[in-house]
């Protein structure tokens, strides 16, 4: 349960978009309650034309730290991923001219359930 823990909070980043990458930062995964912080205003940092960038995967200190918090986990313990910040909502609807094409809360779901059943089935 552990790597698929990391492996959502990685999918998350991945698929966020990312101006001044204050939002990317701002996934948290904690166990039983949500972590409701948020990283701090950063600068504008031009990016692409449309100065949002995808596709930076988290580094390997951000995995480390998930991987440290999932491994104090109770079997039956629920993992929660969240992101805090007033526009994640809007980024994930694609109600935001930055936002994730496809979401990345949905993508990711669907990334997880298709393991899960492959897991499920070849048992």
């Amino acid at each position: 349960m552990i790597d698929l823990g990391v492996e959502a909070y990685a999918s998350v980043m991945l698929l966020s978009p990312s101006d001044t990458d204050r939002f990317r930062a701002s996934w948290r995964v904690e166990i039983q309650n949500a972590d409701t912080s948020v990283e701090p205003t950063r600068p504008h940092i031009p990016g692409s034309p449309d100065n949002t960038v995808s596709g930076i995967p988290p580094t390997a200190g951000q995995l480390s730290a998930v991987r440290t918090t999932l491994e104090s986990r109770q079997f039956g313990d629920p993992i929660i991923i969240s992101n805090n910040l007033d526009y994640a909502v809007a980024l994930e609807d694609g109600r935001s001219i930055n936002h994730a094409p496809s979401g990345m809360v949905a993508v990711t779901v669907q990334i997880l359930e298709a393991q899960l059943s492959s897991i499920v089935s070849s048992s």
